[in-house]
Parts: C-alpha cells; structure tokens; sequence
C-alpha cells in the first residue's frame, strides 16, 4: 500500500489500512476468478468449435460411402439430407467435382484426427496441443482456401447465384473455417512462444 508504519498514529487509522488491504485482495481474488471463467469459456468454445470441425469433416466423406448398408440405415437418410441441402447451394459436392472430392477425402482423413487429437490434448492439458492445433489450423485454412480459389477461377460456376445462398452457406459458413483456424494458430504461436522465445513478454 506504499503506507509507512510510522505514520499510523491511532486504532482507527490501522483499521482504516487493515479495511484497505482487505478491499484489495477481495478485488484481486474477483479479477482473478473472472479471468479463470473467461479462459474456461473459451476452452469449451475450442473444444465444442473442435467437435463441430470433426463432424463436418466426416460429414465430407459421404461420396465415398456407397455400401448397401450404409445407403438402407435411416442414420445415413439422415446424413445425406444434410449433404442434400448443402449441395444444392455448392453444386461442386454433388457433382463429383474432382478437386473438391480430393479435398474432402484429404481432410476427412487428417483434419478429422487431428481435431479429435486436439480435443483430446485441450481435456488432457497435454503439452503437445499447441503443435497438434498449428498444423490442424493450417490444414483448415489451406484446404479452404482451395475450395475458394477453385470456385473463383471457374468463375463461381459451381456454386448458387442466389445472394442469400452464396453469402450466408459460400462464404460465412465456409469462411468460418479461414477466421476461427487463424485466431487459433495466433493463440498456439504466442503459447509456444513464451516457451521458446526468451525475450518475449506477454
């Protein structure tokens, strides 16, 4: 409190000071707890953003599950409406587009693994996550930025002219996987460099 002891003179002035420091540290401890809920509510928004990633990464792999089985389950009715609706905005996923298909068989693959792995090392607090989320996140942008540029130098050929349906499922919604990869990497490299980088001050 920068308060010298000499100067307290009286009981009231050291009950006035004990009042004083009491306030501080009930301040400090309310800082605190809300930075702590801060920082779990942006885990659970990662760990949830994650799952979402997952799902739609498998949700890709649709034209590659042709088996009888697979086609007669009211699980898979359900699953290739979904893809139904999405392609008749993005006509590249149902007409067998072959970048497209190539893109998506990639990141099923990787992208899905690697956001399980992920989950896993954000639940697990292990100290591998931050390298998992670098090259997760670049996969992400990498592989739609490949969903972009292909769409614009055939000349937006492949996906809706209607303004809602290009603006809100082309664009927003596939955007999301450019703007919330790149906040994460930004927030893995700053965690690997206070490890790695000896003259960095947060």
């Amino acid at each position: 409190l920068g308060v010298d002891p000499t100067d307290i003179d009286t009981p009231l002035q050291a009950a006035a000071v004990i009042d004083e420091v009491e306030e501080q540290r009930t301040r400090a401890a309310s800082v605190s707890k809300s930075d702590q809920c801060t920082y779990c509510h942006g885990t659970t928004l990662i760990i949830v953003w994650l799952a979402l990633s997952a799902l739609a990464h498998v949700h890709g792999m649709i034209p590659y599950l042709k088996s009888a089985e697979l086609a007669d389950s009211e699980f898979s009715a359900w699953w290739k409406e979904g893809y139904a609706i999405y392609g008749s905005y993005d006509f590249r996923y149902v007409s067998a587009n072959q970048l497209i298909s190539c893109v998506q068989g990639l990141t099923a693959m990787v992208d899905t693994p690697l956001c399980l792995l992920a989950i896993y090392a954000i639940v697990n607090k292990k100290w591998w996550q931050h390298p998992v989320q670098l090259v997760l996140c670049a996969c992400q942008i990498y592989g739609t930025l490949l969903f972009f540029l292909e769409a614009h130098f055939n000349g937006w050929s492949g996906v809706t002219a209607d303004p809602f349906g290009f603006w809100v499922f082309i664009v927003a919604l596939n955007g999301l996987w450019i703007a919330l990869p790149a906040h994460m990497m930004h927030a893995s490299f700053n965690e690997l460099r206070k490890v790695l980088d000896p003259e960095y001050e947060a």
